[in-house]
């Protein structure tokens, strides 16, 4: 009786897999980390750009160092693990680790701007600020957007359309009935 059990059998591999252990590449999680940041330090140029435009110097500022700090440890970090043409495919355990280490990555160098232009108490609040932003949950730690610059204004409402670009794109499924 206990033979028929599905869970009894031995245990086969996925079909196509192997039974080899495979090794995580960390450096190719790493160079894709790095251009991953280097795109948010990227994004903080349209706010920076607004803010200097409208004299918002404080937030002008936050943005620059924030952008400056970005790109910076993104450039460096792709730059600093190189991949050959042969390297840059990943497997699934790397495409796992980088995608849990870019939504970690985004959110602590999308806290900055709001860190550092003073519009959040605290940098867990901005990091809090930040991944509610690019999850689009919609929970925020604002106690009033009336009081805000319009440049972390416009990198509050950024934050929501880098992650999710086609607005309701969640919500479109066939109606019922």
């Amino acid at each position: 009786m206990l033979s028929s059990c599905p869970l009894s059998r031995p245990s086969t591999p996925w079909k196509g897999s192997s039974n080899k252990k495979q090794i995580m590449r960390i450096k190719v999680v790493l160079h894709y980390l790095g251009l991953l940041v280097a795109i948010v330090g990227l994004a903080m140029l349209l706010p920076l750009v607004w803010s200097l435009f409208i004299d918002e110097p404080d937030a002008a500022r936050a943005f620059a160092i924030s952008m400056a700090i970005s790109l910076g440890t993104g450039l460096l970090l792709w730059r600093l693990t190189p991949l050959a043409a042969d390297e840059r495919r990943l497997s699934r355990r790397e495409a796992i680790a980088l995608v849990a280490g870019g939504w970690i990555s985004v959110a602590i160098f999308g806290a900055l701007p709001y860190e550092l232009s003073g519009a959040l108490p605290t940098y867990l609040d901005a990091f809090f600020e930040a991944i509610s932003g690019y999850t689009t949950t919609g929970a925020t730690v604002f106690t009033s957007l009336e009081i805000q610059s319009q440049g972390i204004l416009l990198w509050h409402g950024y934050n929501h359309a880098l992650c999710c670009p086609v607005p309701g794109a969640g919500y479109w499924r066939r109606p019922p009935g």
